[in-house]
This record gives structure tokens, C-alpha cells and sequence, in this order.
């Protein structure tokens, strides 16, 4: 306003939005976007609650179809260790049934090498018993010399025998000392496949707590996404009440408004004043251009707020808001006029007019159309 005419400064749209550029830069706010730039209309309270919770669920269950996802990944990478631990455990029943059949190879090569010590010993006393006979019999006649002979072939037979068993025992000790080798990697190879098991069941028990959390999170969000239901359902529940019971009390309101202003010479005034300034020129339509409401039409209007509060014990907003509504009904105001005239019958109600008021009132007051 310039405060050396009175008078305010002449803001078209693009000067208001410029101004609200302004102010969201110097607050540093997030501005938003324009009206023009979306496209998007107006939402009433309950509708915009309805939008913003319908924005939520789907949310959620974008989310808890995310969480299944997971969770059909993480059943998939437990089953997948179960099979592996199956596998591992197959195998590691393979290792010891190898590993028993060469203990048990073992054990009869053990046998054998038993048996034949107790042969070649044998074997070993009968030579020494026949050494004895072949030096007793030498001392006898000539005559004993072919069955002397023959003694040596069967020592020789018995020697050869002899080597052979013991080269024998000797293949069945290295046969022993591989199985033993065998044992061994056996040995590693079950540890190896026991150390796999554990770790596998480490892995299935953090996959199944996994799958625990999972569940729990998609349970919680389960039970958030039916409470959003049930308020939607409740909203709209409401909304349908309250436009199937807002029709009589509209038609009534709007009728006692009606038989008020054909009755009331002072309420006539007040709509004219705000039917006036709503649809100046500015608007398209109307008479000469207003910036604001003059001194006496101020006046005019905070009078009637004043005493129709004093006389139903309801606040003065609720009376600008009554006194603008009115006028917007028996004028026709289109969405710009609303906005026009409830910012300033507003201002007059919150005491923004108070000065020019008392202008009036200092130069004698009345009711005439001073400015």
C-alpha cells in the first residue's frame, strides 16, 4: 500500500506470484508448484485426507510387495543351502563308508600279515629242526648222503618259500602304509565336509531369521494397510452422511439467509458494499476499480459484524465469513471474486480497517458513501 495516498499499489496475477516467489526465496521455503503448472483443482479436507491415505497404502504395499520379494529370495537361498547341505552330508556319509571299507581292508591285510608271521615262524622252527637232523644225520654213514640231498633241496624250497612270504609281507606294509594315507585324506576330507555343514547351518539359521523379520515387517504393514481401510472406509462413510444430511440444512440456511436480507436494510448494505468490491473492473465485470474498502463502507461493515455478534454470541470472522458467502450467492461470483472479497472482509473483521474506521468516525461518521 502507498501510505502517502492511501491507496493500494495495483498487483496483477503475475505480480502475485512474483511475490510469492519472493517471499518463499527470503523465508527459504519450498515453493509451490502453480495452479497454472499442475492443472490440479482444489481438494476439500476430506477429500485431500482421502488422496494423501489412498498415497500412503499404496506405498505400503509397494513396500510389502518388495519385503514378499525379499523374503521369496531369502526362502530361496535357504532352500538352495538345505540342498547343498544334503549334498555335503551325502557325501560326507560316502567319505565314511569309504573310509570304514579301508579300515576294514586294513584290519584283514593285518590278518594276513598275522598269518603269515605264524607260517614263516613255523617254517623257521621247521628248518631249525631240520638243521638239527641234517647235523645229526651227517655224523652218520655214507649211506644218508641222498637223503641228506634231499634235505638241501627241501632247505632251498623252504628258503625260497621263505623269501617269497616275506616279500609278500613286505607288499602287504605298503599296501597298510597307503590305506593308512588313504585314512588320512579321508580324515581331511570329513573335517573339510564337517567345517561346510557347519557353515551351512549358519547360513540357514541367519536365512530363517531372515524370513522371521520378514515376516514380522509384512505382518506390521499388513496391519497398517487394513487400519488405513478401515479409515477410508469411515471417511467415506462420513462424507456420504453428511451429503445426504447437508442438503435440507443448505436449503434451509440459504432460505433464512434470503428472508434476513429481504428484511434487514443494513445486511442489504453490507452485500452491496462486497458485491461493489468483488466485481470491479479488475474481475471483468462491474464499475470503477477498488484497491479497497473506502472509510464509511469499512465502517458500515465492522457496525453490522459488531451487532449481529452482540446479538447471536458468534465471533465477527463468523460473521464476515456469512456476510461473504451471501454476497457470493446473489452475486454469482465466480472463483476470483470469492477470493477477493473473503481477503478483504476478513481484514475488516481482524481489525485491519480499525484505522480508516476511525478516520470516519473523527470526521462526524454516518452512513454515506464518503471515501
Amino acid at each position: 500500500m502507498n501510505h502517502d495516498t492511501g491507496k493500494s499499489y495495483k498487483l496483477n496475477a503475475d505480480d502475485m506470484s512474483e511475490m510469492q516467489d519472493m517471499v518463499a526465496e527470503t523465508l527459504v521455503m519450498e515453493r509451490g508448484r502453480k495452479k497454472a503448472e499442475t492443472g490440479l483443482d482444489h481438494l476439500e479436507r476430506n477429500d485431500f485426507i482421502l488422496q494423501k491415505q489412498r498415497e500412503e497404502q499404496k506405498r505400503l504395499q509397494e513396500e510389502t510387495e518388495k519385503a514378499l520379494a525379499k523374503k521369496k529370495a531369502a526362502e530361496t537361498q535357504a532352500a538352495e543351502a538345505e540342498r547343498q547341505k544334503a549334498a555335503a552330508e551325502q557325501q560326507t556319509a560316502t567319505a565314511n563308508a569309504e573310509k570304514a571299507e579301508a579300515e576294514e581292508k586294513a584290519r584283514e591285510a593285518k590278518e594276513q600279515l598275522a598269518t603269515v608271521e605264524e607260517q614263516t615262524k613255523a617254517k623257521e622252527d621247521a628248518i631249525v629242526e631240520l638243521d638239527e637232523r641234517i647235523s645229526n644225520k651227517t655224523r652218520k654213514d655214507n649211506t644218508l648222503a641222498a637223503g641228506l640231498i634231499q634235505k638241501t633241496h627241501q632247505d632251498k624250497v623252504l628258503t625260497s618259500e621263505i623269501q617269497s612270504k616275506r616279500r609278500s609281507v613286505r607288499s602287504l606294509d605298503r599296501e597298510i602304509e597307503n590305506k593308512s594315507d588313504i585314512l588320512d585324506g579321508l580324515d581331511e576330507e570329513i573335517s573339510e565336509k564337517e567345517e561346510t555343514i557347519s557353515g551351512l547351518d549358519a547360513a540357514i539359521t541367519t536365512k530363517t531369521e531372515e524370513i522371521g523379520t520378514l515376516d514380522a515387517g509384512i505382518e506390521d504393514r499388513n496391519k497398517t494397510v487394513g487400519e488405513l481401510d478401515e479409515q477410508i472406509n469411515s471417511l467415506l462413510l462420513a462424507k456420504q452422511n453428511a451429503q445426504l444430511s447437508g442438503d435440507w440444512k443448505e436449503k434451509l440456511l440459504r432460505s433464512l439467509a434470503l428472508l434476513l436480507y429481504n428484511s434487514d436494510e443494513n445486511l442489504r448494505s453490507c452485500v452491496k458494499i462486497i458485491q461493489d468490491f468483488a466485481c470491479a473492473k479488475r474481475a471483468g465485470r462491474g464499475g470503477e476499480y477498488k484497491a479497497c474498502f473506502w472509510d464509511q463502507e469499512s465502517y458500515v461493515l465492522k457496525s453490522y459484524m459488531v451487532a449481529f455478534c452482540n446479538a447471536t454470541q458468534v465471533t465477527v470472522l463468523h460473521v464476515a465469513n456469512f456476510l461473504t458467502w451471501l454476497a457470493g450467492e446473489l452475486g454469482k461470483f465466480n472463483d476470483y471474486e470469492k477470493g477477493r472479497a473473503a481477503r478483504e472482509v476478513n481484514d475488516v473483521a481482524l481489525g485491519k480497517y480499525d484505522w480508516r474506521i476511525q478516520k470516519h468516525i473523527d470526521r462526524g461518521g454516518g452512513r454515506g458513501r464518503g471515501r
